[in-house]
């Protein structure tokens, strides 16, 4: 592994952790929506699968240690990242991965949580309805903003370049 990889995982985990505590509430139980899941994706979709599952386990372990998230959680994110990934490597069209890959993550973990707790499934996944949504277009748009930007950096070029 590179040493410019070993600065940016950490970097990358730390704003995935840091922007799961972004979230907009919801009167109904479930249904708020995390900033980290559109963050997720771009990450994922911007830098490949092993900078970004190294850098959400960095961050689902930041959320766990700071008391912040509880087993059940990390769980949960570790299947939504793998879902997002899978989404990714499945289609292979960056603008349908921008726009779906987080409603994958979201419908794959929603079913483990079920599984885990005991819910029927459809009362965990309609409160995510909005989420998903938001998550989808919020996605595509960071990506065409952000990703622009990030091109002038040396490691997102040899990324592309590979």
């Amino acid at each position: 592994m590179k040493i410019k990889e070993l600065t940016l995982i950490p970097i990358l985990g730390t704003i995935i952790f840091l922007t799961s505590l972004i979230k907009i509430p919801s009167i109904f139980p479930g249904a708020e929506f995390q900033m980290s899941a559109p963050i997720s994706v771009l990450i994922a979709t911007t830098f490949g699968p092993k900078i970004y599952i190294l850098a959400g386990l960095i961050g689902s372990f930041l959320s766990f240690f700071s008391g912040i998230s509880n087993i059940y959680g990390i769980i949960v994110a570790l299947v939504f990242r793998l879902g997002i990934l899978i989404f990714i490597l499945l289609v292979k069209n960056k603008n349908i991965s921008l726009l779906f890959a987080s409603s994958f993550g979201t419908s794959l973990s929603r079913i483990v949580l079920s599984k885990l707790v005991g819910l029927p499934l459809i009362s965990l996944l309609i409160p995510a309805l909005p989420g998903m949504v938001i998550s989808g277009i919020l996605a595509k748009l960071f990506y065409e903003k952000i990703c622009s930007r990030l091109l002038g950096f040396k490691i997102l070029e040899e990324k592309l370049e590979v």
